[in-house]
């Protein structure tokens, strides 16, 4: 599955004989050549497996009909730690160790795409938040997580395929 790796310089060092590793951003692309793995061989570049959604599955064809979603982690990857009015952090809702389970993670899936369905505008700093919205075509108001993930991901796929998906750079 495309990745965003930060460190384990060693496990991936020790078995670049064993390992084909899928990054999903240019930062960790770079940092994974940077161990001697060579592109198109056992290191490749790819968009996030969320944005290969048969999307159409999903949906429930709710109107829109509420103003705005606030997404925000309530988690360790949060930059600030400070949440929003009317907070909704609907991936960590679904977070576990099922996602094994082809079942309830499809049934994960729909529920997040139906809560999002209604709304006009999402601000989040949740990645697969920010991708089911902007499959969905809302408004994204895209924000920061404690490292550069989300900001890799947006200019790697987001930016020039989704003009109402907008990265907000911390002040």
């Amino acid at each position: 599955m495309p990745s965003t790796i930060r460190g384990y310089s060693d496990l991936f060092i020790n078995n670049i004989d064993k390992f084909v590793v899928f990054c999903r951003e240019n930062i960790t692309f770079d940092y994974i050549k940077s161990l001697n793995y060579e592109p198109n061989k056992n290191v490749f570049i790819t968009d996030d497996m969320a944005f290969y959604l048969d999307l159409n599955k999903y949906l429930s064809l709710k109107p829109v009909y509420k103003k705005q979603a606030n997404c925000f982690r309530t988690d360790s990857e949060s930059l600030t730690g400070d949440y929003k009015e009317n907070n909704h952090d609907i991936s960590l809702t679904w977070n576990g160790d099922y996602w094994d389970n082809e079942f309830l993670a499809r049934n994960s899936t729909r529920c997040m795409i139906n809560f999002l369905e209604e709304y006009k505008v999402v601000n989040t700093d949740r990645l697969h938040v920010a991708i089911l919205a902007s499959l969905l075509g809302k408004e994204v108001n895209f924000y920061p997580n404690s490292y550069y993930k989300n900001e890799a991901v947006y200019n790697y796929s987001l930016f020039n395929r989704y003009p109402k998906t907008c990265f907000i750079t911390a002040s």
